[in-house]
């Protein structure tokens, strides 16, 4: 009977373990994975309205060139003042050089303020018929001073559009109208070189939802109508407010499940559209996801398994687990009891100190567990910093000046992100025993020059003056170049930081018992007493109202630390509210 009751008791505390263990691991995965998938979506989003802006900006150019080609200044004496008193010959030569000059000209006539057609060529025709074109479309907004932009016609040679524009003599008055047909084939060429990703696309459609054209061949036809696709007809309808664009998750007509983006272009009434197909959107972070699943699957059994094995050392008497429970409070999980009474509380005493054991062996797991998480968060953030570098940059197009300021605070973020987990990962690496140093002879003198260098427009930005009183010989010490680097940015930056008035920043050497020692003085607002003894503990930050608009982690002095010890040094700090402070390192001569 008591088998059966010890028995149900061992099940209660197995699956209290497992509840507590596995259930916020699984939250926090959970959250992870759907902030990372949020995250990326947001900015693939962002970069195909950045691709769809710079699309845009190319056809208004296009169309730019177009219609400043027949914006004309017709240069003759005397001024006419109707397009009908232009030699003919005139009209034929300009026609000739319009053709030359565009390319892609099917169609032109020079019309009259009365809309009759003076002069008209066409390929289709070699002396096409002249007619009274007033009452036309593309007449009536020319002739009121407007650029004309006509719906597609296609045609097996490809899509075909009407431009009209007003033409002005040398007074700009307005003495008649150039319309032309004009075949897109350069539009075509456009739309088919833009790529998104390896597999993304962008189409070119018009008021109708008809395709114009389309950067992936096999999605649909030049002329096929695409307003039966919902996303494309809530386009149409004008559900797609001005600068909003429309984003959604659907199969297109590839059967591809894609992230749909659009936006308008207002002066012809026409629409971008961009296709990206999830799977190529999302490849750069699958691996991360796998990672991710790999090491929660890899703690899931470690978590099982030592709860298996937890629950075997639970029942003990209650004065020794409290002797006990008392000496790991102090984080002595060295502490063990001895229990000598030849039965089950034997039994327990023993267990305890298995149990012991085993909290300490999770500690280090749990260090382990940080330096892994800390590594795999410096690839999603290393690539929004290559992404937004990219987009600044200019490399997906144009970017306009508020989405600029926007994306540089972004960046500015993103950086101290990066600052952050690299941080994380120093400091979990240090209590992991994975951080490696490598200690050989250096010139602390190259280092520290660099490390001034750098920050010397820092400095500068804040009137601060960095001084550097080198010895007269160049000394070497015993250290890691790159970590030693890294100990004299962190100091140097700090006391730039914490120097709030204009100053100096003073570096100096001074050698004592075979050990050369560095000293990083600063006039700045300097740290009490109290503070001192902790500068050097992990995420320490004094906190007054000078200091609380300065950032940090509070992790760089600590990390320091770790490095200078390492390379058989020590480091310490000396300081005085309002007078400044010194931070110092030795290290011992090579």
């Amino acid at each position: 009977m008591g088998d059966k009751k010890y028995s149900k008791f061992r099940t209660k505390v197995l699956k209290i373990l497992l509840i507590i263990g596995i259930i916020p691991l699984l939250t926090i995965t959970f959250v992870h994975l759907v902030t990372v998938a949020k995250t990326r979506l947001e900015n693939v989003s962002e970069l195909q309205l950045q691709v769809i802006d710079g699309t845009i900006e190319k056809l208004r150019r296009y169309f730019d060139q177009k219609t400043d080609i027949f914006n004309l200044v017709i240069e003759l004496t005397p001024v006419p003042s109707n397009i009908s008193e232009v030699n003919l010959a005139s009209l034929n030569f300009l026609i000739d050089e319009l053709k030359a000059e565009t390319g892609d000209v099917k169609e032109i006539s020079f019309i009259d303020k009365n809309g009759n057609e003076i002069v008209k060529k066409s390929e289709a025709q070699e002396e096409p018929a002249l007619e009274n074109v007033a009452k036309r479309d593309d007449f009536q907004a020319a002739v009121s001073g407007k650029d004309y932009f006509g719906p597609i016609s296609f045609t097996p040679e490809g899509p075909v559009i009407q431009i009209a524009s007003q033409i002005e003599n040398r007074n700009r008055e307005i003495i008649g109208v150039i319309s032309a047909k004009i075949n897109l084939k350069q539009i075509e060429d456009i739309i088919s070189k833009i790529k998104i990703g390896n597999q993304g696309f962008v189409y070119l459609i018009d008021t109708e939802g008809n395709l114009i054209a389309s950067s992936n061949k096999n999605f649909a036809e030049s002329g096929q109508n695409l307003s039966q696709i919902s996303l494309i007809n809530d386009v149409l309808i004008g559900k797609v407010h001005e600068g909003k664009s429309l984003e959604d998750i659907y199969k297109n007509l590839l059967g591809q499940r894609v992230i749909f983006s659009s936006k308008p272009i207002e002066t012809i009434n026409w629409f971008l559209v961009s296709e990206w197909p999830w799977g190529d959107a999302f490849s750069v972070i699958w691996a991360l996801i796998i990672r991710t699943f790999l090491i929660i699957f890899v703690v899931l059994i470690l978590i099982i398994g030592f709860s298996l094995v937890f629950t075997q050392w639970v029942v003990k008497p209650v004065e020794t687990l409290g002797r006990g429970a008392d000496e790991i409070s102090r984080g002595n999980l060295d502490y063990r009891i001895s229990i000598k009474t030849g039965d089950e509380l034997e039994k327990l005493g023993e267990r305890f100190n298995k149990m012991t054991k085993v909290l300490k062996e999770n500690q280090e797991l749990r260090d382990e567990f940080v330096f892994i998480a800390a590594h795999e968060l410096r690839t999603p953030v290393t690539v929004i910093r290559w992404y937004l570098e990219m987009i600044l940059k200019g490399n997906f197009g144009k970017v306009e000046k508020k989405i600029e300021e926007a994306l540089k605070v972004t960046e500015n973020s993103n950086k101290r992100l990066i600052k952050l987990v690299q941080d994380l990962l120093d400091v979990a690496r240090s209590e992991t025993g994975k951080m490696e140093i490598k200690v050989e002879p250096v010139s602390i003198k190259e280092n520290i020059k660099e490390v001034l260098k750098e920050l010397e427009n820092l400095a500068a930005d804040k009137g601060i003056r960095l001084i550097y009183q080198e010895l007269d010989k160049d000394i070497k010490v015993r250290a890691d170049f790159y970590k030693l680097k890294e100990v004299i940015i962190n100091l140097v930056d700090n006391a730039i930081k914490y120097t709030i008035k204009q100053g100096e920043i003073t570096v100096s050497h001074e050698i004592e018992d075979n050990h050369l020692i560095t000293n990083v003085k600063d006039q700045g607002i300097g740290i009490s007493e109290e503070n001192t003894k902790k500068l050097f503990t992990k995420f320490f930050r004094v906190k007054t109202r000078e200091t609380q608009d300065i950032e940090g982690t509070g992790l760089g002095l600590f990390i320091c630390k770790e490095i200078v010890e390492r390379m058989g040094g020590r480091i310490w700090a000396k300081s005085q509210l309002e007078k400044g402070s010194t931070f110092s390192f030795s290290l011992p001569l090579a």
